[in-house]
């Protein structure tokens, strides 16, 4: 086998072409892991806004829905609760149908999660960055209203079914329960509104619900 020994350098100039020649590989091999980094990091920021869109979408489109309902959401509140000072004054229940609201829609935060954990989303523009920060802060917001609300009509819903006897300590959780329900009911019709500003401003465009409302309210009937 022949070995190439190294030459010797024979004066500065080709010392110093040596060491550039180094030094300029060097950069270039940083230069090229840079940018496959960058290329990376961009197609991981890419992902996460599109993942962030779907979900603040889906999201937007079931509060969109829920401020429809707020009217007949009143209506029937007022009704439940005319029906409760009925009671009041018999201290017994007629046959009742109707009193609650269906099922709630869900509230979906994982996706932010997820990119909150993976840190994609700090490679944001600041504005972008702020405003999905404050979107999902009133996400969480909704998520403890639905929760606090399904409550109080699952209470309320014990004026549901044949005849029966209420005592008056019953009438009185039942008047703070409409009272919370008339209360959520009107922080949905008041906030949501400002929710679909924001999902406007990301460029997210409200995703209907694909099956039937599940959150209709119904006339509440006795006889």
């Amino acid at each position: 086998m022949e070995i190439h020994k190294p030459k010797p350098m024979h004066s500065l100039r080709e010392f110093l072409t040596e060491i550039g020649t180094i030094i300029c590989g060097i950069l270039i091999a940083i230069g090229l892991e840079q940018g496959i980094e960058w290329m990376h990091r961009q197609e991981a920021v890419t992902a996460a806004r599109e993942a962030l869109r779907e979900e603040v979408g889906r999201n937007n489109g079931r509060f969109a829905e829920r401020l429809s309902q707020a009217g007949c959401i009143d209506r029937h509140i007022a009704e439940t609760a005319a029906l409760i000072e009925k009671v009041a004054l018999t201290g017994r229940t007629p046959h009742v149908e109707g009193v609650g609201l269906g099922p709630s829609r869900r509230i979906e935060t994982g996706a932010w999660e997820a990119q909150r954990a993976a840190q994609t989303v700090v490679h944001f523009p600041a504005w972008e960055q702020s405003l999905y920060s404050t979107n999902y802060v009133q996400t969480l917001n909704y998520v403890r209203w639905r929760d606090d609300e399904d409550g109080q009509w699952t209470r309320l819903a014990i004026l549901n079914g044949p005849p029966k006897q209420i005592g008056q300590a019953m009438i009185d959780e039942l008047r703070v329960s409409i009272i919370s329900a008339k209360h959520l009911n009107d922080l949905w019709e008041l906030v949501v509104p400002q929710s679909l500003e924001w999902g406007e401003e990301l460029g997210v465009k409200p995703i209907a619900p694909a099956n039937v409302s599940s959150n209709t309210c119904a006339d509440v009937k006795t006889w």
